[in-house]
């Protein structure tokens, strides 16, 4: 049986929800993206064989796990996002309030953003999916404020000055 929380969403939904936590064990870790969704997909691939070609529900966020997720689209995300992290965090800041720097943003949260901007700068998604998705995406990891800041931010990324 599923948990409350699991994701029955899209295999994208999915996919960045799973993108997210790869992002932040490279951040928090330092490993290689290679190493880490090599790692994954050795995981995913047992899993896949262990259930006769059903993943297992594994819990991937406090309050979420999913199912299946589009591999190509897992590893485009997270090997595309990092390359580019520098620019986006460039693309970011300015929309920072002067107490906050993208240094003191939690790494989880900077997985979500530059997740997040990657889609909406390089991805063909709409922007208005893209935003909701990592809203969304955000409320698995945290129960406070930290959904309107990052739709905050989203929006003052894309809105001109």
């Amino acid at each position: 049986m599923d948990s409350p929380y699991t994701i029955r969403g899209s295999l994208r939904h999915a996919s960045r929800l799973v993108a997210v936590q790869l992002l932040y064990q490279i951040y928090q870790s330092g490993a290689e993206i290679s190493d880490v969704l090599n790692q994954f997909e050795r995981w995913y691939a047992e899993s896949l064989e262990e259930k006769g070609g059903e993943p297992q529900s594994v819990p991937v966020a406090p309050k979420a796990s999913y199912k299946k997720v589009d591999s190509d689209f897992l590893r485009r995300l997270v090997e595309e996002t990092q390359e580019k992290k520098n620019l986006l965090k460039e693309v970011v800041s300015p929309h920072l309030k002067e107490t906050w720097t993208w240094e003191r943003l939690p790494s989880i949260l900077k997985s979500i953003l530059n997740l997040a901007l990657y889609e909406l700068l390089y991805e063909k998604t709409p922007k208005p999916v893209v935003v909701n998705e990592y809203i969304e995406l955000t409320k698995n990891f945290f129960d406070g404020d930290e959904p309107a800041f990052v739709n905050g931010l989203l929006d003052s990324v894309l809105l001109p000055e």
